[in-house]
């Protein structure tokens, strides 16, 4: 599974759309709006726009990261191929959970790295680990949606429904 594991993620990390929308997207988002609220205040708008902004890069990372992938490897017969190497459904599954888990640590850590030395948001050190483990750990339930997006619909129909789905789900 290690090596599956592996291969899902430098297939994710050669995507240069995944870098785009789900680590730089957020981070500049957090400063631009952050930047444009002023007043006694703006240090707490910035530390609540944090959070928010982590759970949109977690969001967008692993819903574009796993439906419209698999659904492209069903095009393209990929998953045929993958079910007759010696892997079971469940390794299979765990590879893609695990590649888009891991895939949503580098937004997490972007946002927080963005929040501590530009904004100048001050933490205990406790407190930036517990909101980069909650955030990351809530990634569980969107990357299973993600991966039931791209077995349930094809190719194009899969970017499209997965990209509002992280939007849609951000607003609860």
């Amino acid at each position: 599974m290690r090596g599956y594991l592996k291969l899902q993620l430098l297939a994710i990390a050669r995507n240069k759309r995944y870098l785009i929308f789900t680590v730089v997207l957020p981070v500049v988002l957090y400063i631009s709006i952050t930047a444009s609220i002023h007043g006694s205040d703006s240090h707490k708008y910035a530390v609540a726009y944090l959070s928010t902004m982590c759970v949109f890069g977690m969001m967008s990372c692993v819903l574009m990261t796993t439906g419209p992938a698999i659904a492209n490897e069903r095009k393209s017969g990929w998953l045929r191929q993958v079910r007759l190497m010696p892997l079971s459904d469940r390794a299979v599954f765990g590879g893609k959970i695990g590649a888009a888990m891991a895939m949503a640590l580098p937004s997490l850590v972007a946002v927080a790295l963005a929040a501590r030395f530009v904004k100048g948001i001050h933490l205990g050190t406790g407190q930036w680990i517990e909101l980069v483990l909650a955030v990351w750990l809530g990634a569980i339930p969107f990357a299973a949606i993600g991966v039931f997006i791209g077995y349930l619909l094809e190719g194009e129909s899969a970017r499209m429904i997965s990209a509002p789905s992280g939007a849609i789900c951000t607003r609860w």
